[in-house]
């Protein structure tokens, strides 16, 4: 059984801001990340306080995550050096 994938409406906004080639690519780590086989597989850390979650590496930038059951909530985009503030 697959996750079910959700976006925070800020996170939408900022992964829509992503330019194609990256965008492309985060969607393919996206795709990973919903299937249970493939998540270990990816670049994946889980985050100290007082973040929560998880972050997924793609390039220079992260998405960061909450994972739930069956479902991930994609709460924030960004370039590494922002997105942790």
């Amino acid at each position: 059984m697959n996750y079910k994938l959700e976006f925070t409406r800020s996170a939408s906004k900022q992964f829509l801001k992503m330019g194609k080639s990256l965008r492309d690519r985060a969607q393919i780590a996206l795709e990973k990340l919903t299937d249970p086989v493939l998540f270990h597989s990816l670049n994946i850390k889980k985050l100290r306080a007082p973040k929560e979650g998880y972050r997924l590496r793609v390039g220079d930038y992260r998405i960061l995550f909450i994972k739930e059951q069956n479902l991930i909530t994609i709460h924030d985009v960004g370039h590494r050096k922002d997105v942790y503030k």
